[in-house]
């Protein structure tokens, strides 16, 4: 049984291999990205400390599964009637329990904990490159509303 709690500081050193998991996925599927700095454990402590961004965790009996990060945002650009929302900064489940339902228990929280807080949308970003991803965030119902696009300048 999977049951999601709110990362206390206590709990770090086991969602760093959860989080250089996810980093190092990135770096396979797009050459863009980097691995951060040895920096992790300092971000994760701050924000349990500030609350911004919130972590959950997923945790079966004996291990955690994975995680989301999710922050509240106020639009800088009015060109939509959204004014403010939360963002899925980051959401990894470990490879092995991948399509067990684990990702939507975890957006399923977030979603609850932004409707405590009367949020009304959730914005994520999502490589191009991660078609796994892509295709479950669009079976649970979110839409590509905006594109954003890079070309190197060389």
């Amino acid at each position: 049984m999977i049951k999601v709690v709110k990362l206390q500081e206590s709990e770090i050193s086991k969602i760093i291999p959860l989080w250089e998991a996810q980093e190092d996925f990135h770096c396979k599927i797009d050459s863009v990205y980097y691995r951060a700095d040895p920096g992790s454990v300092e971000y994760l402590k701050n924000a349990i400390k500030t609350g911004s961004p919130a972590i959950f965790a997923a945790k079966d009996e004996s291990d955690y599964v994975g995680f989301i990060t999710i922050s509240i945002e106020k639009v800088d650009y009015h060109d939509t009637n959204i004014d403010e929302y939360g963002e899925i900064i980051e959401l990894f489940v470990k490879p092995d329990f991948r399509g067990q339902g684990i990702g939507k228990i975890l957006l399923d929280n977030a979603h609850a904990y932004l409707a405590k807080k009367n949020i009304k949308w959730i914005k994520l970003y999502c490589s191009s490159f991660n078609s796994d991803a892509l295709a479950f965030y669009e079976k649970l119902g979110f839409t590509d509303r905006q594109r954003v696009l890079f070309k190197p300048i060389k």
